[in-house]
């Protein structure tokens, strides 16, 4: 099952990378992300710090533009789930899915702006999609050429806009991918 999923989403984002227009570019990359523990969202997203993530991700640009499509795989989750039944044990979580969509503004070498997320996380009680979220992203892009680049980025999640009055740098995450630009 998890396999096919994964298998769907990953031709998903090449069968989109196949669509693309004639104005702008389009790239694919992939990545890992370091995840932190979200004290407003621990019992619906149950990250810890530290948990990695993987992901695929298709950029449309367009100008200073651009919308990314992206879908994240965490298999490995340190965060327990609280159980629905009153008193019981938390739930183990088997893993993360998360699609999202961002719209970021670029240059050469600077990377930021803002999306929304969706997660599936699959627990010991069988599955549920929790948000949707938001986040806001920051990051660098190194080019190797003209096709391939590394890109570091750093988030900060939220699914309320009151969790800005509760800011703090620990639960910042950051990535690092490498993108092929077609």
């Amino acid at each position: 099952m998890m396999r096919k999923l994964l298998m769907s989403a990953v031709s998903a984002l090449l069968l989109a990378s196949g669509l693309e227009a004639q104005a702008g570019d389009s790239s694919l990359g992939a990545g890992a992300r370091y995840r932190a523990k979200h004290s407003t969202f621990a019992d619906e997203i149950p990250f810890g710090n530290g948990d990695i993530s993987y992901f695929a991700a298709y950029q449309y640009s367009e100008g200073l533009a651009a919308w990314e499509l992206a879908f994240d795989y965490a298999p490995d989750i340190s965060g327990k789930k609280p159980s629905a039944a009153e008193g019981g044990d938390p739930l183990d979580v088997d893993y993360i899915l998360t699609p999202g969509i961002s719209l970021l503004f670029t240059d050469k070498y600077f990377r930021g702006g803002g999306g929304t997320f969706m997660s599936y996380v699959r627990d010991d009680d069988g599955g549920s999609w929790e948000g949707p979220g938001g986040q806001l992203q920051v990051g660098l892009h190194f080019p190797f050429g003209s096709k391939l680049a590394l890109d570091l980025a750093t988030y900060y999640i939220f699914t309320r806009f009151s969790d800005f009055e509760e800011f703090d740098f620990g639960e910042l995450e950051y990535s690092g991918s490498l993108t092929y630009t077609f």
